[in-house]
C-alpha cells in the first residue's frame, strides 16, 4: 500500500486513499509493521482479496496496526451495507490475517456504535489473528454465511466516562436483523 500512499506511523498521514487503491489494484496487499493512520472506515467491498499484516504476537515484531482517527465509526467494514438481492452475490473469499484494529481516542457513544470489525453480508472468508482494541463492539456480524474467525480477540481498557459505557467483543446479528441479513455457519 505504500505504493499508493499509505504510510505507516506517520499521523498526520491519512492512509485510508492509499489502502483503498492498493486494494482495488490488487487482489491481494501485504501491510507492513506499524500504525496506518485513516481518518474513515476503510471499506472492504471487492470479493477474492487477502489482507495481510505482520501481526504482532512476538515481542520482536512490531504488530500491523490500522488506526481509526476519532472516537466514533467503526474501523473496517467487510461487505456491503446494502443487501445484495441474494447470498450468492454476497463479497465473498476475503482473507484477513495479522491486523490490529484500534482507534486513537476512547470509544464514544453515537447512533452507530464504534466498531473495530464490521462484517455484513460475507461469505465464504477466513479472519485470523485480528485484534479488535478500544470499541464498544470489537466485531459486529449481520449477514454472515460459512465464515471463520479463528484466534480474533476484543478487549477494551480505556474508559471515556460515560455513564451508559458498554462493550461487547462479539455481536452477532447487530444491528437488529433485518431482510436478508441473518448469519449462518459462522466458525468463532
Amino acid at each position: 500500500p505504500e505504493w499508493w500512499g499509505a504510510v505507516a506511523d506517520d499521523p498526520r498521514t491519512d492512509s485510508h486513499p492509499g489502502l483503498t487503491a492498493a486494494l482495488a489494484a490488487h487482489p491481494a496487499i501485504a501491510l507492513g509493521s506499524g500504525s496506518y493512520f485513516i481518518s474513515q472506515t476503510w471499506e472492504i467491498d471487492r470479493s477474492d482479496r487477502q489482507i495481510h499484516g505482520i501481526g504482532g504476537r512476538s515481542k520482536d515484531l512490531r504488530a500491523t496496526r490500522i488506526v481509526l482517527v476519532g472516537a466514533t465509526g467503526t474501523v473496517v467494514r467487510v461487505g456491503t451495507e446494502r443487501d445484495p438481492g441474494g447470498i450468492n452475490a454476497s463479497v465473498t473469499s476475503i482473507d484477513m490475517r495479522r491486523i490490529e484494529l484500534v482507534r486513537s481516542l476512547a470509544p464514544r457513544r453515537t447512533a452507530t456504535a464504534a466498531t473495530g470489525l464490521r462484517l455484513v453480508h460475507v461469505l465464504n472468508s477466513v479472519f485470523e489473528d485480528i485484534r479488535a482494541n478500544e470499541h464498544e463492539i470489537g466485531f459486529s456480524m449481520s449477514g454472515v454465511v460459512h465464515s471463520f474467525l479463528r484466534d480474533c480477540a476484543a478487549f477494551r481498557s480505556i474508559t471515556n466516562g460515560a455513564a451508559d459505557e458498554s462493550f461487547v467483543g462479539f455481536a452477532l446479528t447487530e444491528p437488529a436483523p433485518t431482510t436478508g441479513a441473518n448469519n449462518a455457519s459462522i466458525y468463532l
